[in-house]
């Protein structure tokens, strides 16, 4: 072999082990004494498949039918506030809708279900509150152009609801609910 010749890389390259104690994980979850804990996955799994299969079918027919009913003009100004209400969702409520999914489990255990859709609810509120400041923040930047002031009360509204919406969904997934999370979700 020249010296001026690329080396072989596959030849050179080092050899991957895999970790025997991942393998070893596994091999038990799949195994037959694992049955049990397997079929369960299985069936939450297909529990949301036909909700993510709906929401992946929505998503692609809005943008397929907005595309189709809206002008250049007012499928960007639709895109832009949307981008927006989802901005102002996450820095608002996003922590309230968190809350629901990550202290239901504990809530469920305690027997203090209601005791936390209350904490939660008060949370959302108060999320509400900075949710308010921040589209009237945006409402005096939009000041001079009436028709993205047009569409901010829809966001006003739609905010809330989506929450709630949101909260439900995150607290059935949390008590593993998926019949109640389908039928919501969809």
């Amino acid at each position: 072999r020249s010296v001026w010749a690329p080396a072989d890389p596959c030849r050179e390259r080092p050899r991957l082990r895999p970790d025997p104690a991942r393998i070893r994980a596994l091999t038990l979850f799949w195994h037959s004494q694992c049955y049990g804990e397997r079929m369960k996955l299985l069936r939450h799994l297909a529990g949301y498949l036909p909700v993510n299969i709906a929401s992946g079918i929505a998503a692609f027919g809005g943008v397929y039918v907005y595309t189709r009913l809206l002008g250049p003009e007012d499928y960007g100004r639709y895109a832009l506030m949307f981008s927006v209400m989802t901005m102002v969702h996450m820095l608002s409520m996003t922590s309230a809708e968190a809350a629901a999914f990550r202290f239901a489990g504990k809530a469920k255990g305690k027997q203090s279900l209601p005791d936390h859709f209350r904490t939660t609810l008060s949370l959302t509120f108060r999320s509400l509150i900075v949710a308010a400041l921040l589209i009237g923040a945006l409402a005096l930047a939009l000041g001079r152009l009436p028709e993205y002031l047009k569409i901010l009360p829809w966001i006003a509204l739609l905010i809330p609801v989506n929450s709630m919406i949101q909260m439900a969904l995150e607290s059935h997934r949390a008590n593993e609910n998926v019949g109640r999370y389908a039928l919501i979700a969809t």
